[in-house]
């Protein structure tokens, strides 16, 4: 009986995140952080018209492909758009597919959550209640149907840190290295979630498996990443140093370390909401009062969460998004909340709780939300694509220095030929 409850609070979650995220599927290009979108979705378009025996896996980024030089991407790892294009080759090349492919993932990884949760509270109703709160928080509801790598990324977090935790009192861990050895082909700050999870394991010598086993996984998958990318770009060591200084850099950049700080701080709060920041508070502080060995591993699930935000600070200046990767914390740490929470008052009063935590959450963040899902700061670009894409005699757009810098991803996307650009200033 327990198990059939369980399929079916799976489906329901599925269900629900799907249809959460899903409104604005078809939507052009054109909104917040959607370069994203075009820029991943131009790299899967061209594998599926040069072919991967022709490209060798490269991520070539040209409007027209079949030209003598390739703009190869080189600065994150292939697996992505290879997924993307097998997911356009199946379901064809639309905006709608590939968010569709990011709802699948945002959804599957919630499924993983919630079994987690499920086996902390004992209450599939508990855990579905409580795994709707992030999912109406700006960051899930915006960034969780986004054509991105990080969206992949946290789906298979969810399932590694499930798998993780099934596996605490054994030493069959082989499920658990598969899906850390995809996390790290999948996105450089997978290696923050693997590094972390060695140094838990290594300093508290419970599983030999998984301290010899990281560090193997580990050197297959950057061999095989770094060798792809060595193998298709001929310059690919400079680049990569060179974008590995600049995120890197601290000291040149267009802000001061406060202006840092104080953003970081001001996008937390929007992003999660104040009931999410509470309960991951609230859940900290029970660990750490009442139970040593799981503050440890809510320091590790902290860790790696925010080392990237901190390390690679130029990243996070630019790019909100990088806040997905506190999911897996958020969630696991303030699932450690409600149970302290439902031991203490009762089922039914942690449920109303947590209705109560899910309404201010929509209430408070609602606005904030569809400020960002109203910005539309690249429409221009994706509609003078659509105009050269649909005119055989346009073949040059003016741009002003601004609108030449930004527009290209966005232009070439929508008009799949070459153009000419011409700058007014």
């Amino acid at each position: 009986m327990k198990q059939w409850r369980t399929w079916l609070a799976c489906i329901s979650i599925f269900l629900t995140c799907f249809l959460w995220l899903s409104p604005k599927v078809s939507e052009p290009f054109w909104g917040h952080h959607e370069w994203n979108g075009v820029w991943y979705g131009q790299i899967a378009k061209n594998y599926l018209r040069i072919g991967l025996i022709e490209t060798k896996g490269a991520q070539v980024l040209n409007a027209d492909p079949f030209t003598q030089d390739w703009w190869i991407h080189t600065h994150h790892p292939a697996t992505y758009p290879l997924l993307l294009a097998g997911w356009f080759a199946t379901f064809g090349v639309s905006e709608a597919s590939a968010r569709i492919l990011s709802i699948v993932a945002t959804s599957s990884g919630f499924i993983g959550f919630f079994l987690l949760l499920n086996r902390i509270f004992k209450s599939e109703v508990s855990a579905l209640l409580y795994l709707l709160i992030p999912l109406t928080t700006p960051l899930l509801l915006y960034y969780g149907s986004m054509p991105v790598s990080e969206i992949l990324l946290l789906a298979l977090v969810a399932f590694a840190y499930l798998s993780y935790s099934k596996n605490l009192k054994r030493e069959n861990d082989i499920s658990t290295l598969i899906l850390l050895f995809l996390i790290l082909i999948t996105e450089w700050p997978g290696f923050w979630v693997v590094s972390w999870l060695w140094v838990s394991e290594f300093f508290s010598k419970r599983r030999k498996t998984l301290i010899w086993g990281i560090p193997l996984v580990g050197f297959l998958a950057y061999g095989l990443v770094f060798g792809h990318i060595v193998l298709t770009h001929n310059n690919s060591v400079a680049e990569l140093q060179s974008i590995f200084q600049t995120r890197f850099s601290v000291s040149a950049q267009p802000y001061t370390t406060y202006e840092w700080f104080h953003v970081l701080a001001t996008r937390t709060k929007a992003f999660w909401g104040l009931p999410m920041l509470l309960l991951a508070s609230l859940g900290i502080g029970v660990a750490g009062i009442k139970d040593r060995a799981k503050l440890w591993w809510y320091i590790t699930l902290l860790a790696a969460g925010w080392s990237h935000i901190f390390v690679f600070r130029n990243i996070t200046w630019y790019h909100d998004y990088m806040l997905l990767h506190t999911v897996p914390a958020m969630i696991i740490i303030g699932g450690g909340a409600v149970k302290f929470l439902k031991n203490k008052v009762g089922t039914r009063l942690t449920i109303l709780l947590l209705f109560g935590a899910l309404l201010f959450t929509l209430k408070s963040t609602q606005p904030f939300f569809i400020a960002l899902s109203e910005m539309e700061p690249h429409k221009a670009c994706v509609e003078t694509g659509m105009a050269i894409n649909q005119s055989p005699t346009i073949s040059s757009v003016t741009w002003n220095s601004e609108n030449a810098f930004t527009c290209p991803p966005f232009t070439n996307y929508y008009a799949d030929k070459n153009y000419t650009i011409i700058k007014s200033d």
